[in-house]
């Protein structure tokens, strides 16, 4: 059947996702132990671009576009990411990808003429990765009752991401800016590795048998 050959050759994209989403975390964690002198919970990610073991993040900051362009292809053969969400997916893939080539600025060192393309190119792909998660997982929810409950979740902790993003911390918690990014982007990652892997239930769910009438 056409869908059962949809779900095979979905699989080999869900299993890139789902380990390039491991693989970004281990990095992750290995950079927090190489550089003790940033915090995660003060200092952001990106500032990893700067400094010795920079190549890591660089590495890390592709292949966050790589895992976002598998995700997506599956979610839009499933038909949970419409076509403009599959753009705004597309944007992040894309703006995380080139945050490799524009290092960022670092308080209290040089400042690099890089830095304000770096912080452009995450505001752009911050705002459209949360505007697609939150509108893919009401997507979900309305096709399948199975996954309710995770997706209800993921939407409050996109939604409050997406707050985040747009400025709505409060000036005295911005110490805690490396913290928050952390895990808006882990909630992010952690949904598209969730979304593709569920995909062949939802469409399962939505699906009716088909039945058969004597002519």
């Amino acid at each position: 059947m056409p869908d059962d050959v949809s779900r095979r050759t979905d699989r080999p994209l869900v299993a890139v996702t789902v380990v390039l989403v491991t693989v970004y975390i281990v990095i992750n964690v290995v950079l927090a132990l190489l550089r003790p002198d940033y915090s995660v919970i003060g200092d952001v990610e990106s500032d990893y671009g700067r400094g010795r073991f920079s190549w890591l993040m660089d590495i890390d900051f592709v292949i966050r576009g790589v895992l976002s362009i598998t995700a997506v292809i599956v979610l839009a053969r499933r038909r949970i990411a419409r076509p403009w969400t599959g753009i705004l997916v597309g944007i992040w893939a894309v703006t995380s990808a080139l945050l490799a080539f524009f290092p960022t600025n670092i308080v209290g060192r040089p400042r690099i003429p890089s830095g304000p393309v770096h912080t452009g190119l995450a505001t752009v792909g911050f705002i459209a990765i949360a505007i697609a998660t939150v509108a893919m997982s009401v997507r979900i929810q309305r096709r399948s009752a199975a996954p309710r409950v995770a997706a209800t979740g993921l939407l409050v902790v996109s939604g409050l991401g997406a707050l985040f993003l747009l400025g709505l911390r409060p000036a005295t918690a911005l110490h805690g800016a490396g913290l928050d990014e952390r895990l808006f982007l882990l909630s992010q990652l952690v949904w598209l590795a969730w979304a593709s892997m569920s995909t062949t239930t939802i469409v399962a769910d939505r699906e009716p048998a088909s039945v058969t009438t004597a002519g």
